[in-house]
């Protein structure tokens, strides 16, 4: 009645304070509500009322806030002993009012800590980066799929906008039986080959796929000579028996003995003198078997020495700027082997300068030759290419510096090293690592 009156009182122009002290009691509820309604009687509320309490409810979205996974029959159970009888139904209900849906786990990988903090570092070195620099990576990746559909699926209850929270995935491994392994690549042009694993993946598997897949995928997606991995590994060469039997006859080292005249009775870079092994009287000399073949030692030589690689391992990347990249560099050495074994590490668009010591940016085990951007003869700063020798594969003292070149359409550098084992047919290594600019076209005669 007392609303009613309200309403009358309002209507003949009188304010709020006024009713209030005529009536004694607050009205702007009462107005509000007949403004909305036109009404101000409390009228039944259609359905049954909610067994629910308001406590139950924030219990409810309590439990399932700190738990994603939890049924609906823990709910159930949970409000039963608190003396509150309820269906599944009634628990789906009231977690949809509070705007939760039900969804499938999203899988993610499984990332620890450290995962973490390199996935946050690399962002945050890469923030800056246009879109031309992402045009020219091509991402690569191994995934597992299961024939015979999704093990461990659940779900989970989120809001819209959760997907990814560690709560509401699954991590997910990339081993285990009853799976396919594909390995593939990317980039903002397309989609590169498709491989297939078989069996567990090491080291040398991964080079065979890299070598057989990554290149003619980039030659396929037309990604240009400035193209890159996001990672530091860019690829091996590898060589065969039979084409180490060529190498001798279709290397250039001749050229560039002739050319910087280095002696043939050089201790360090000539061949290795031949000595005359003495007989003790009355042993009787062994006879030489001979083998068909101008080159048939070579081979037994080779077989017999498998497992000592004739010639180096390399590892080529593009750094772009060598100072940010040494920390990096030296987590792979110290916990990555095939980094570790590697015999030449060579670097390009190391961004060096004169100011810059050696020992500051090689990785323990390693001796550095480099060669950087001279600014007045090339036109441009950065630049500049590294060769990074391991010493368990040659020492310091049997290596030296053939030559270095610098101006705008090359640089390379050129360095002659005798490792601790050579085969015979070599007298020594020649190595050189070469960079020629992204933006450099033309081609010379």
């Amino acid at each position: 009645m007392s609303g009613t009156r309200c309403v009358g009182l309002h209507k003949a122009g009188m304010g709020y304070k006024t009713i209030t002290k005529q009536l004694g009691t607050t009205v702007g509820a009462i107005i509000r509500k007949w403004k909305k309604h036109k009404i101000t009687v409390n009228l039944p509320l259609p359905g049954a009322p909610c067994k629910i309490s308001p406590r139950g409810v924030a219990m409810i979205m309590r439990m399932v806030r700190n738990q994603p996974r939890t049924t609906r029959e823990d709910l159930v159970n949970d409000l039963k002993a608190a003396g509150t009888i309820v269906t599944r139904k009634t628990i789906g209900n009231t977690r949809r009012h509070e705007g939760l849906k039900s969804c499938s786990a999203r899988k993610v990988p499984l990332l620890k800590k450290a995962h973490v903090h390199a996935r946050l570092k690399f962002a945050n070195e890469h923030l800056n980066d246009s879109e031309d620099n992402w045009v020219k990576v091509l991402w690569s990746d191994e995934t597992k799929m299961e024939p015979f559909g999704i093990n461990s699926t659940c779900h989970v209850w989120r809001r819209r906008n959760a997907a990814y929270d560690p709560k509401n995935t699954i991590p997910t491994v990339k081993h285990g039986g009853g799976n396919i392994m594909l390995w593939g690549c990317f980039s903002a042009k397309g989609r590169g080959q498709l491989h297939r694993i078989k069996g567990t993946m090491d080291g040398a598997m991964y080079r065979q796929i890299l070598g057989e897949n990554l290149l003619p995928s980039a030659r396929a997606l037309k990604m240009g000579r400035g193209c890159s991995l996001p990672q530091v590994i860019l690829g091996f060469t590898t060589y065969s028996r039979e084409e180490l039997l060529d190498i001798r006859a279709t290397s250039t080292h001749q050229h560039y003995d002739q050319k910087y005249n280095f002696p043939e009775e050089d201790p360090l870079f000539g061949p290795p003198p031949r000595t005359m092994d003495r007989i003790p009287a009355g042993e009787p000399k062994q006879r030489r078997r001979r083998r068909r073949g101008r080159r048939s030692g070579l081979l037994v030589r080779l077989r017999r020495r498998a497992h000592r690689a004739p010639l180096p391992s390399i590892l080529l990347t593009n750094v772009q700027s060598l100072d940010n990249k040494v920390d990096e560099i030296r987590a792979r050495v110290a916990f990555q082997r095939d980094i570790r074994d590697c015999n030449v590490l060579c670097f390009t668009e190391t961004w060096l300068t004169r100011d810059t010591l050696s020992e500051s940016v090689q990785p323990p085990g390693f001796f550095t030759h480099r060669s950087d951007r001279n600014k007045h003869l090339s036109g441009k700063k950065g630049g500049g290419v590294c060769l990074m020798i391991n010493e368990t594969w040659c020492d310091h003292n049997n290596i030296q510096e053939l030559k270095s070149f610098c101006s705008p359409d090359l640089e390379f550098l050129t360095i002659k090293c005798r490792p601790h084992y050579v085969p015979r047919e070599f007298f020594s290594i020649i190595i050189t690592a070469v960079y020629i600019p992204p933006k450099q076209t033309h081609r010379r005669p």
